[in-house]
């Protein structure tokens, strides 16, 4: 059953490219073209410099291999440094 992550972050709008830019810029893990099926960084429309960051992930053990990774570790430190987490879930998808 496929899992993932919710990663819910606000930022001083001085450090919103800044975010975007170490999204797109960070490297790819090893495995993710074979595990990870969904990965997106969304801002809120409504709420300017507040961002949900999703992945969807084929299994647990790919996933936790993936929040061991340099790659999620750096993002997350890039998150905290520049702005705030406000939330981080580990969610399981259905289909519905």
């Amino acid at each position: 059953m496929p899992v993932g992550i919710q990663v819910l972050s606000t930022f001083p709008p001085e450090n919103r490219r800044e975010l975007i830019r170490a999204f797109k810029l960070l490297p790819p893990f090893d495995g993710c073209s074979q595990n990870c099926t969904f990965c997106r960084l969304y801002e809120d429309v409504n709420e300017l410099n507040s961002f949900l960051w999703v992945e969807v992930w084929r299994d647990e053990s790919a996933m936790d291999a993936y929040l061991q990774s340099n790659r999620f570790k750096t993002f997350m430190g890039a998150i905290e440094t520049l702005g705030e987490l406000i939330h981080f879930d580990r969610v399981q998808f259905q289909n519905v």
